[in-house]
């Protein structure tokens, strides 16, 4: 614990400094460190360890965040991890990411509603099932029956808003009333398309919702 707080300190330190020269409030961590994912208590000893950076940091006037993936929806004694985050570090702020949320097997609606104002940032990116390759279909002709799972179990992909299956009317409004300050369009993997291109499907999609004012 003491190699915690050491670095933990020097975390601090630096982010500290580093969000006075940037004049910014706001700082979030993108995802749980690797090697807090090996078990729950590791996962306690990031928190401890976050919770105490995210006080020193409030002295300064920042404010940390915690940016989930589908891993925090991992259960450990009855508990998913990002409930066990969101207790364990109440002096952390959240960053939701509705897709993650869909691949860990919840809903980001009501995922959202159930943290309300812990979440000032969501990440808005829709989650996309895609259509089997051609080579899939090859590898099954030639008895390759562990290639072609792979192609079928892989065809969850990222995708510009309202491109895929999730509610985006949902998850905005519910934003909303979160009160979450910023909702930020981002993308994964675009899959060969040029990234300017998916973010402007993304913005016309939001706008054809109704949502101009927010841009």
């Amino acid at each position: 614990m003491a190699k915690i707080g050491v670095q933990a300190m020097m975390l601090e330190d630096s982010c500290a400094e580093d969000a006075k020269a940037l004049d910014v409030s706001m700082i979030r961590i993108g995802m749980l460190p690797f090697d807090a994912m090996g078990s729950l208590d590791t996962v306690l000893e990031f928190c401890d360890a976050t919770n105490d950076v995210a006080a020193r940091l409030a002295e300064h006037g920042i404010r940390l965040y915690h940016h989930n993936h589908h891993i925090e929806f991992a259960t450990y004694d009855g508990k998913q991890l990002l409930d066990t985050i969101a207790d364990r570090a109440p002096l952390l702020g959240l960053e939701l990411d509705v897709h993650w949320i869909q691949r860990g097997g919840l809903d980001p609606v009501s995922t959202i509603a159930k943290y309300g104002d812990r979440v000032a940032m969501v990440h808005l990116k829709d989650y996309r099932i895609g259509s089997l390759p051609d080579s899939a279909f090859q590898a099954l002709a030639e008895g390759d029956v562990p290639a072609f799972m792979a192609a079928f179990t892989g065809v969850v992909q990222f995708a510009e808003v309202r491109e895929g299956n999730l509610d985006f009317r949902g998850i905005v409004e519910q934003s909303i009333r979160s009160g979450a300050e910023y909702l930020l369009v981002k993308q994964d993997d675009v899959y060969g398309r040029d990234v300017f291109d998916c973010l402007t499907t993304s913005r016309e999609n939001l706008m054809a919702l109704g949502y101009s004012d927010l841009f």
